[in-house]
């Protein structure tokens, strides 16, 4: 059982301190006598009370438009109008489970309930809809890729998955389940496996923009989740393109303006980069993953007074954001504000509070408090730093001046020890990247570097690599197990 306030509907058209004085109506109590615990809906009311419900309903809708005639507000009054879809929206849901009340069994009752969960952004409710019409219909195509979608939007990318992979095998001309593949695929980083895959989609109808869109942003993320993405020009020129077709057919999309911006500066074009990006943060100024790459390129051609100016607002959207905290510390210290180093100190610790494993951010903090002489502060901050990524030869560097200013001189050597081995399998890191894009057809190469990329837990580029490997020699044996399959399930979308 379960009670559901529903508002008159002809409320939201009154001025609130007349309609409280002078009517005092308030709420209707709307008691529905069934109850949604059960996701299979069964019978366990009869019709007569549906058509109350129904009836109940149809007279506060008649009723309120009856008023509305009636009642004419005075010019100039400002009237509340989310009461009106509130309870539009309330009516709606219990028409919708009334119709499944009396229909258990029909799917196309599931269905509506479904996309009524999608309109409200409740995908995990929606999901289970379309999950429960599904078992009722198996072979509906519409319904499967419904479910495929809200698993997706619900971040539930393995159920997403096994959906769009089941519908590909079963109707392999589907350009709808290609596509949801390939933005799984994009979503949980495999981004090798997702440029394969949305070929087939690309075949399938050349020209949808959303198979170029998800085309394009599979190549510049692959290309930028390598320590040196220039090693991937190919790739980034590619995306670059794409990006400008799109940006000329849709203009108004900030998405895509801020991932053309992204492949101009991953190409060292920082002033088309910039161009992008601005017109990306236009379109959606409180999108803070784009105003803070809008900074990072902007700190990059020294236009501080823009960039402490866009973090400034991005920081009145969302207070606590940590990478835009962070952005924010390292640009109000290339100021001459006289109150910089504290403020710097100040935002680096609430970024840090909220990402407190992130070593960037906390060598950041680190440094301010060296800045304001809190050498206890700042060793400690390097000394998580480390434990967040022993692989960083900074944080090393930066802990043995900190133990020498406070006269820690073992410490001090065993940290400098470190620093200089991490910086020196940077620089082999490097080395193997420069090798491996000259010579792509060795396959020692590609596998020394998928190790090296597993010891510094990176998972991404390591699982890239492997396969590069069996594009190479699908029989490998240093490929592990479970990538051979994953590479074997996609090998229709390559």
């Amino acid at each position: 059982m379960f009670f559901l306030p529903l508002k008159l509907s002809f409320t939201a058209n009154l001025p609130t301190a007349f309609y409280l004085r002078r009517y005092r109506i308030g709420y209707i109590g709307l008691y529905a006598v069934f109850s949604y615990d059960d996701p299979a809906m069964t019978m366990n009311s009869s019709n007569n009370q549906i058509a109350k419900i129904l009836l109940i309903g149809m007279t506060l809708l008649i009723g309120g438009i009856g008023f509305r005639l009636v009642y004419k507000p005075k010019p100039g009054t400002t009237l509340p109008t989310s009461a009106d879809a509130a309870a539009a929206a309330k009516l709606k849901f219990t028409i919708l489970v009334a119709n499944i009340k009396a229909n258990p069994k029909d799917p196309a009752t599931h269905v509506a309930l479904g996309e009524f969960f999608a309109a409200a952004k409740v995908p995990k409710k929606a999901a289970i809809e379309f999950g429960i019409a599904l078992k009722l219909s198996p072979k509906d195509i519409k319904i499967k890729l419904r479910l495929g979608d809200m698993f997706l939007a619900a971040k539930e990318f393995v159920g997403a998955e096994t959906v769009y992979h089941e519908i590909s095998v079963s109707d392999p001309k589907n350009l709808e389940a290609w596509q949801g593949l390939t933005a799984v695929l994009d979503k949980e980083g495999r981004y090798y496996e997702a440029m394969h895959v949305v070929r087939k989609a690309l075949a399938l109808d050349p020209d949808n923009p959303n198979t170029h869109l998800l085309m394009a942003k599979s190549a510049l993320e692959y290309a930028v989740q390598f320590p040196n993405p220039e090693n991937h020009a190919g790739e980034l020129d590619f995306a670059k393109n794409e990006f400008v077709g799109l940006a000329k057919a849709l203009p108004d999309s900030a998405e895509v303006h801020y991932h053309l911006g992204r492949a101009y500066v991953g190409l060292h074009d920082k002033k088309n980069g910039v161009a992008a990006l601005w017109k990306a943060h236009q379109l959606q100024p409180g999108n803070q993953e784009m105003g803070q790459m809008l900074v990072i390129v902007l700190r990059a051609m020294n236009d501080m007074p823009n960039a402490l100016k866009v973090t400034t607002e991005l920081l009145k959207v969302d207070p606590d954001n940590a990478p835009t905290n962070d952005l924010y510390g390292q640009t109000i210290l290339q100021t001459k504000d006289p109150d910089r180093n504290k403020k710097a100190v100040e935002a680096f610790a609430r970024a840090v509070k909220k990402s407190p494993k992130n070593p960037i951010m906390l060598q950041h903090l680190g440094d301010a408090l060296i800045l304001v002489n809190d050498l206890q502060g700042a060793r400690t901050t390097f000394e998580k730093a480390v434990a967040a990524d022993n692989t960083m030869p900074y944080s090393y560097q930066r802990l043995a001046m900190v133990y020498t200013r406070l006269g820690d001189r073992v410490q001090a050597k065993k940290a400098s020890t470190f620093g200089t081995k991490m910086e020196a399998n940077d620089m082999l890191l490097r080395r193997l990247q420069d090798l491996s894009q000259k010579h792509p057809e060795d396959i020692k190469l590609h596998t020394v570097l998928a190790k090296r990329y597993q010891d510094l837990r990176r998972p991404g580029p390591a699982r890239d690599e492997y396969l590069a490997i069996l594009k190479l020699d699908p029989n490998n044996k240093d490929v592990p197990t479970a990538i051979k399959k994953a590479a074997a399930a996609y090998q229709q979308g390559q």
